[in-house]
């Protein structure tokens, strides 16, 4: 049938075939140029766009001066407009240049101190989500404004519901209005992972300092049982050096068993390089930050022993060693913050209550709990006598499960005391109690640096101690608790509040040995 058509056709038989050709030819060609003006409005709306946003991207990008060792105060809002710049004029940002320590080892070693200067993914993220907005989303968005206006112009069989409200001149308000949107998202994503930033940064770690008055060595360590054994050992707490946050570049630590001294660096070339002199490497000391507040280090080359190198964060401490002689060797690594000495006396002057008066000549542990939640602010409308009412008692007379015996009356055969975990269990009801049990002294005088009074198991008198065997353990006969609240180094002594015989200052040396024996406590803070 196709076939003969064609033939009618051919011959003129048929004079209406003819102009039904003529029109479809027409009716294509249209749709080719429609087609063809549609591309092209899709071109110019992304071209415009992009001139759109140059002018207001580029009005910030300019180069922000940082500090060495800071960080930028740059908003976050410049982050966001910054990574549109980027994406648009594929212009990297300048690395920001800051000051490297002027050490004596070779080139090729400095290379592991240099700051990493890897951009940080998660700004990274809010630029990609800006840059996949502002050219598909807005693309789609042109192309369907224009079909939408043709196939209003062609007055099809269409809906009417499916005719746009707007005229087509506010596209250019829709693609707008997409970007605004597209940005505040962005910043939105950035304000996030600078917080989060920020909150990661806010995890400072200290790092202790202990000094030797026999060497001359200051020691910098974030081992609590490092230091407190060091001063066991005559060295001076000298309190916090610094602050890290735990990430950032690893620092080495090194000793020289001829000298004694401790050494610290960054650079592994300068690390493997003392070992080959005999020095002993004893592994990471601590992370420390890419940037922050700069560690100074000096060294003395007059000095034959320990303390030949010296780290300081003062500026003017740094200037009058090198005046003395000292040669300035740069900046050593970078911190979280500075230096925190630590106090040498304190008097906490916790009230004093009278177990004997109130009558309760074995209710020490309780007088002596209660002078340290008072001192808090914790169980002020209780006296002894109310108090010891709430005092948990052990059911078979063992001492780990309250209290054994009778705080007011003396039984033979008994131990009459609580030890320090139902002791601290009880105190809970009242306060923020802790059980610190094996806690050094130099750890006593940090709580009391705090402000929080200690519960300590020690003896009557200090004396030496007797011993009994019970059936749960061994005891110590003539045990007493007493409330610890001031030291004062100055004279090496400590201040007790003791429900049995007053406030009183002892010596470090009874104390600390009277103490030492069980090494049991209880905090309030």
């Amino acid at each position: 049938m196709e076939k003969k058509r064609f033939k009618m056709y051919k011959k003129g038989k048929s004079w209406v075939i003819a102009p039904i050709i003529f029109l479809g030819i027409l009716v294509a060609t249209d749709l080719a140029v429609d087609k063809n003006e549609a591309y092209a409005a899709v071109e110019t709306a992304q071209i415009q766009q992009v001139a759109e946003d140059v002018p207001i991207e580029s009005t910030t990008n300019e180069a922000v001066e940082q500090p060495v060792g800071g960080e930028s105060e740059t908003s976050h809002e410049d982050l966001v407009i910054s990574d549109q710049t980027k994406s648009v004029e594929e212009n990297e940002p300048q690395p920001v240049v800051t000051e490297q320590p002027e050490t004596t080892v070779n080139a090729e070693a400095k290379k592991d101190i240099e700051p990493d200067k890897e951009i940080d993914k998660e700004i990274q993220a809010p630029k990609e989500a800006v840059t996949e907005v502002s050219t598909e989303e807005v693309a789609d968005e042109t192309v369907s404004t224009e079909s939408t206006v043709e196939d209003s112009k062609a007055e099809t069989t269409s809906d009417s519901e499916n005719t746009p409200e707007a005229p087509t001149n506010d596209s250019t308000k829709a693609v707008e209005n997409q970007t605004v949107q597209s940005s505040n998202k962005a910043a939105t994503q950035s304000s996030a992972a600078t917080a989060r930033s920020a909150a990661a940064k806010a995890a400072k770690i200290a790092i202790y300092r202990v000094y030797n008055p026999n060497s001359g060595e200051h020691l910098h360590t974030m081992n609590a049982g490092e230091r407190d054994y060091l001063v066991r050992l005559g060295w001076r707490n000298e309190g916090i050096s610094m602050y890290v946050d735990g990430t950032g570049n690893q620092l080495y630590r090194l000793y020289n068993p001829n000298s004694g001294e401790h050494f610290y660096t960054l650079v592994a070339g300068e690390r493997d390089n003392l070992k080959k002199h005999g020095w002993r490497y004893e592994g990471i000391a601590w992370k420390t930050p890419k940037t922050g507040q700069p560690m100074y280090r000096v060294f003395n080359p007059n000095a034959r022993g320990a303390g030949s190198h010296h780290y300081t964060m003062l500026v003017s401490e740094r200037n009058d060693l090198v005046k003395r002689g000292w040669r300035n060797e740069g900046i050593a690594w970078y911190t979280a913050g500075g230096s925190q000495s630590v106090a040498s006396y304190v008097l906490l002057n916790a009230p004093y209550i009278n177990q004997n008066s109130a009558g309760f000549p074995m209710g020490c542990e309780a007088a002596s709990l209660l002078q340290a939640l008072q001192q808090k602010g914790y169980a002020k409308n209780y006296n002894l006598k109310n108090f010891i009412k709430e005092m948990p008692m052990s059911p078979n007379n063992n001492p780990n499960n309250g209290f054994s015996g009778r705080p007011d009356v003396i039984k033979p055969n008994i131990y009459h005391s609580i030890y320090a975990k139902p002791l601290t269990q009880w105190g809970n009801k009242y306060g923020k109690v802790a059980d610190i049990s094996g806690s050094s002294v130099e750890t006593l005088k940090d709580e009391l640096r705090k402000g929080n009074p200690v519960v300590v198991y020690v003896t009557g008198n200090y004396a030496s101690p007797r011993y009994g065997k019970y059936w749960w353990g061994t005891g110590i006969d003539n045990a007493h608790v007493v409330t610890l609240d001031g030291f004062n180094e100055s004279n090496n002594t400590y201040h007790i509040s003791d429900p049995n015989s007053g406030k009183y200052w002892v010596s470090a040396s009874k104390f600390e040995a009277s103490y030492n024996l069980r090494k049991s406590a209880v905090v309030v803070r």
